[in-house]
């Protein structure tokens, strides 16, 4: 049971408990006491009869005092008026106990099916954003398409759906999309607005907006890592090979990794040729005597480190 349901049904919840400690502590107390009193005397008037009439509860024995009119002139009139003053007064509490606890039940039970029957609102959470290359092994990564994705629950509606960075407030165009959808997916040139921190090993803060017909959902906040490629790049002209550390098209100075390039011979003996492996620092060149001996659409290139692989992308640019 959810916290609203329990607090709608907390109404009807409360009649049935105060009814209950009414009934059963102490509600005909006064006319018990009155009752106590009257077969007192008459143990001492009618001895024969006050043990027949010791049990009786105070209504029954105000009927008794009606039919027996002995009986009732042993007691006395001024008992017996008391006697009926009091049963009427706790006839009238009585009354409004129970009216009190039927109105509390009533409007328990009406809350708790309007709370279980009205239309639920959309409601999302369960954000999450990673990219869709499994080499990113969960983390949203900028040289990457991004996947989107949440859970919905209540009707279901279109809304539009963008990325937001919380530093700059720059944002992706909005996508349209049912909300049981659950996902989408932001191209990965899509993603250009928000791209402010260009440093490796650092991130932009995103957030996702979405526009529902009750108004705008927030997500939590994202990381999106800036990424970094590592191109092997075979120049014809110069009959060389270029390994390098790139971040939008611009070398990234001055970085030191370890990497390493691999093409395959286009005739016998079939087999690779390395070139790299140990420091690279920004980019490095290798001259090849035989370049055109090699297959370089078999061209692969291998990032061996420093850094986290989960955040770089090999690319090697062959013929």
């Amino acid at each position: 049971m959810s916290t609203l349901s329990f607090l709608a049904v907390l109404p009807a919840a409360l009649a049935v408990t105060g009814f209950v400690i009414y009934r059963f502590l102490g509600a005909q107390k006064e006319s018990s006491r009155i009752t106590s009193q009257i077969v007192v005397k008459l143990r001492a008037d009618m001895p024969e009869r006050s043990s027949q009439l010791a049990n009786l509860p105070a209504r029954e024995l105000s009927l008794e005092l009606k039919r027996d009119h002995q009986l009732r002139q042993s007691v006395g009139e001024k008992n017996f008026e008391l006697l009926q003053l009091v049963l009427q007064q706790e006839h009238k509490q009585s009354l409004v106990v129970y009216g009190i606890c039927a109105l509390l039940f009533v409007v328990g039970m009406i809350a708790f099916l309007y709370v279980q029957t009205r239309p639920q609102p959309l409601t999302i959470n369960g954000w999450h954003l990673e990219s869709v290359d499994p080499q990113a092994k969960g983390l949203a990564v900028d040289l990457d398409d991004v996947r989107l994705s949440w859970k919905a629950t209540g009707p279901t509606e279109d809304v539009s759906v963008l990325l937001e960075n919380i530093q700059t407030g720059r944002r992706t165009d909005s996508l349209k999309v049912s909300s049981s959808t659950g996902s989408l997916v932001f191209q990965r040139n899509a993603l250009a607005p928000l791209l402010a921190e260009r440093q490796f090993k650092r991130q932009n803060r995103v957030r996702v907006v979405m526009r529902t017909s009750a108004g705008d959902v927030l997500s939590t906040e994202f990381p999106l890592h800036v990424g970094m490629h590592v191109l092997a790049l075979p120049d014809p002209g110069e009959k060389s090979l270029i390994i390098a550390a790139l971040i939008d098209n611009r070398l990234v100075q001055d970085y030191a990794f370890e990497g390493k390039a691999l093409a395959w011979r286009k005739k016998a003996p079939a087999e690779p040729q390395k070139w790299g492996g140990g420091a690279i620092t920004g980019k490095q060149k290798f001259s090849i005597a035989d370049f055109e001996d090699y297959d370089w659409a078999s061209l692969k290139m291998v990032y061996m480190g420093f850094d986290d692989l989960r955040i770089v992308r090999c690319e090697p640019v062959g013929q």
